[in-house]
């Protein structure tokens, strides 16, 4: 049992870095190719920092372990919501830009509820893992169309470019690689431990995943970009519930027991209302909405290993 939890740590921690390492390539080429903040936050960083969950969740998904992709998207957007936000809101209050945050809030908490329709067939197959990515892009295109801007960086000198590009396909090989010990070693976990794989993907996988979240929407926080912090997170969430689980249904179907999953989706279903509620009634989310959140996360984590030790 040590030496798989050794394995799992090292090859999460792999994952975490080499992410964090194509997260600042991405960064990069956002920089030259001059795409504005917003867009940046609420598309290429939370595409890129939901590179762990999707890697991690299609790799589950290919290697027959639906209970880790699919509890890894769901306890990644809770631990997101919060964790990632609730310390980012703690170390500093947040002034929320109402007209683009409750409409993003609003996409989230929709695209929330499609999981749930999903499994109440009891699975999610090819068919609706078209459908998430179908909305993935709509989302996209939502985005893309008020807030991108694009101008060819002729200004970058050409060795730049190679290196940064070098960087990021270098990262994205050693987080592919590293993901499958990730996969291997949890669910020999869950087996040693006689949890089901649902516990492992809900908890500890979906802490580790959300790190590179976490060390982003802090260090924007403290730089006081906190546009880009909220921007991140509600923007990661929504990739999770469409492109990360999508693409892990279109590879294998994610057939699940529902009841497994209830509690977790009817939470997250619950925190999603919160938080739109907050950005409609609030123009700022103070330090004690962020101490709830931490609270709430605390609850949640507590109550997951409670359901599952019963």
């Amino acid at each position: 049992m040590i030496g798989q939890f050794v394995v799992f740590i090292i090859s999460l921690l792999v994952v975490v870095f080499f992410s964090n390492i194509v997260i600042r390539a991405v960064m990069k080429l956002a920089e030259y190719l001059k795409i504005a903040e917003f867009a940046i936050g609420f598309v290429v960083i939370s595409i890129f920092t939901s590179l762990p969950e999707f890697i991690i969740s299609t790799t589950a998904a290919y290697s027959g372990e639906p209970g880790i992709a699919v509890g890894n998207v769901l306890g990644s957007n809770i631990t997101n919501i919060l964790l990632v936000l609730g310390l980012a809101i703690v170390l500093r209050g947040v002034v929320v830009r109402r007209k683009e945050l409750e409409e993003n809030s609003e996409i989230l908490l929709l695209i929330t509820l499609a999981p749930l329709i999903f499994f109440l067939r009891g699975t999610l197959g090819f068919f609706e893992g078209l459908l998430l990515v179908l909305l993935f892009a709509i989302y996209v295109f939502f985005v893309i169309k008020r807030d991108y801007r694009f101008e060819f960086p002729d200004h970058v000198l050409a060795k730049d470019w190679i290196a940064t590009n070098l960087q990021f396909w270098f990262g994205m090989v050693v987080v592919i690689v590293s993901a499958r010990f990730v996969i291997s070693s949890a669910a020999a976990l869950a087996a040693m431990l006689s949890l089901p794989e649902s516990a492992i993907g809900v908890t500890i996988v979906a802490f580790g995943t959300s790190l590179p979240e976490l060390a982003i929407a802090v260090g924007a926080v403290k730089k006081g970009h906190t546009g880009l912090a909220l921007g991140e997170v509600l923007g990661s969430n929504v990739v999770n519930l469409t492109l990360v689980l999508g693409a892990a249904a279109i590879i294998h179907p994610l057939s699940a027991d529902y009841s497994t999953f209830a509690s977790t989706i009817a939470f997250l279903v619950a925190i999603c209302i919160l938080l739109w509620y907050l950005l409609v009634k609030h123009n700022r989310l103070s330090r004690r909405h962020g101490m709830l959140f931490v609270l709430l996360y605390i609850l949640f984590i507590m109550s997951e290993m409670l359901i599952q030790a019963v």
